[in-house]
């Protein structure tokens, strides 16, 4: 009697793989999504909370423009505007970039596999570093078909809910 399996068992084996293998795909696309909106979320946030940060340290007033950019993605630009009245934003500009500079650019970032609904400008005041009111908006996320909402007011921190 030979040992070993028929060539119809292997094949009824690889079968029922493969159909258990395609049955989880649509679920584990899912789930891989979802980590990369967790990931881009939590990018766009720390931006927030640096945006409000440097506002606070410099007591300029920050301003973080985001920008979608084609297909899923968007451009995330900080600034400081240089206000003269605030002898702190004054002190900063004069010793870091010269008295005359307005604004000067603090980082730039892409974010990939991302897409917001609308452009947006967040304008954190100098010295509190809160945002401002008219600011205070939910920004609407999506990456690959999940969809996220970041709500942000007042001091500037976010609501972070995912929808179904």
């Amino acid at each position: 009697m030979a040992k070993g399996f028929t060539l119809l068992e292997l094949s009824l084996v690889l079968m029922i793989t493969a159909i258990t293998v395609a049955a989880g795909l649509p679920a584990l696309n899912r789930q891989m999504a979802m980590i990369q909106l967790k990931q881009n979320s939590a990018t766009l946030v720390s931006y927030v909370q640096s945006a409000r940060a440097l506002a606070s340290s410099t007591e300029c007033q920050a301003r973080l423009g985001l920008k979608p950019l084609g297909k899923e993605q968007v451009q995330l630009m900080l600034e400081l505007e240089n206000d003269p009245l605030l002898k702190g934003c004054a002190l900063w500009f004069e010793t870091t970039n010269g008295p005359n500079t307005r604004q000067v650019k603090i980082a730039e970032k892409t974010i990939d596999s991302l897409t917001i609904n609308r452009p947006l400008t967040l304008l954190f005041q100098g010295i509190s570093g809160s945002l401002k009111a008219e600011s205070a908006s939910t920004i609407e996320l999506s990456s690959r078909g999940v969809h996220a909402h970041i709500t942000l007011d007042g001091i500037g921190n976010g609501v972070l809910r995912y929808v179904e």
